[in-house]
């Protein structure tokens, strides 16, 4: 009895084993699971496509945000020394208008244009640009207004006088303009007729 549950036995693991080889030649068995390898193939590669791009975008956003940094501390570096030497900048200027108005000695003006001119230099290099305000609309936030002018001539709100230069570095205020501002004059109106009672 043994020996016919053994041949039993035997007969069942022989059909099992054809029965298997005959799915592997049909091709069904195996080209199911290599479909599902591909698929899982196919997640594993979008997941890390996906994350190089992430990781593409992220190095991006840092590299800005370190340009961004690096520009911030270069204005702020030369800000302080910057306005420090504007009020030099200043005392040039008028020293060149007070030798123009007094006719002082060629060479002694020579002298002092070249090294104004030089000063200039090197403060538009560190990003330093005089403002230009004449003829312009009045700006609060880059001029302060010490003196309204009454004119026909220009129209309101148009700077009409620099008092003080105003600076850009790397077009943000450092010092903004003092200027005089027009306002139109009111036409003088006819007198108005006087009810009587």
């Amino acid at each position: 009895m043994k020996k016919d549950s053994e041949d039993k036995k035997e007969v069942k693991d022989i059909s099992a084993t054809e029965k298997k080889n005959h799915k592997d030649s049909s091709g069904e068995q195996p080209v199911s699971s290599e479909w599902e390898e591909l698929r899982r193939k196919a997640n594993l590669a979008e997941e890390y496509y996906d994350k190089l791009l992430r990781l593409g975008a992220e190095f991006e956003n840092a590299r800005r945000r370190m340009q961004k940094e690096k520009e911030d501390f270069i204005f702020f570096a030369n800000q302080k020394l910057l306005s420090e030497l504007l009020p030099i900048a200043d005392d040039f200027e008028r020293l060149l208008e007070g030798l123009e108005k007094n006719h002082i000695d060629e060479g002694l003006s020579t002298g002092i244009k070249i090294i104004h001119k030089r000063l200039q230099e090197v403060l538009e290099k560190n990003g330093l640009v005089r403002m230009k305000v004449i003829g312009e609309k009045f700006d609060p936030t880059r001029h302060e207004a010490l003196m309204i002018v009454d004119t026909t001539e220009h129209p309101e709100d148009t700077i009409v006088e620099e008092i003080r230069s105003g600076y850009l570095l790397y077009n943000k205020v450092l010092r903004p303009a003092v200027v005089k501002v027009a306002k139109r004059k009111e036409k003088s109106s006819a007198p108005e007729q006087q009810s009587t009672n």
